[in-house]
């Protein structure tokens, strides 16, 4: 975990300046993290359940479907704002429903919509 936060910080560190690319470095780094909870919290769940340990079976995964939820709303966040501003150079603007969403960008679709 440490060397994942420490690349983090060495990512961040060589970005100038503010702006989507920085967001994406960013958020990167968050998923990694994510992803070594998930993978950790998934190997304490099947120890706990070898030794019979139901209660700790079921904190553990809450805690793991939180972190899954916090790794698809990253996703979510750098699919429909960073990633467009990224390749775009295209900035926020507001919607007519007061939502924000980068400028020319469609929706897509993805499978099981």
């Amino acid at each position: 975990m440490r060397g994942l936060v420490e690349e983090a910080h060495h990512e961040i560190g060589e970005q100038d300046g503010k702006g989507p690319i920085l967001d994406l470095v960013i958020v990167a780094g968050m998923q990694r993290i994510e992803h070594y909870e998930i993978a950790a919290y998934g190997t304490d769940i099947a120890l706990a359940k070898a030794l019979g340990e139901k209660e700790v079976v079921d904190l553990l995964s809450a805690t793991l479907d939180e972190e899954k939820q916090t790794d698809l709303k990253l996703t979510e966040v750098t699919e429909q704002h960073i990633m467009p501003a990224a390749i775009g150079g295209e900035e926020e603007e507001e919607e007519p429903s007061g939502g924000k969403s980068p400028s020319g960008a469609r929706a897509k679709a993805r499978p099981g919509d």
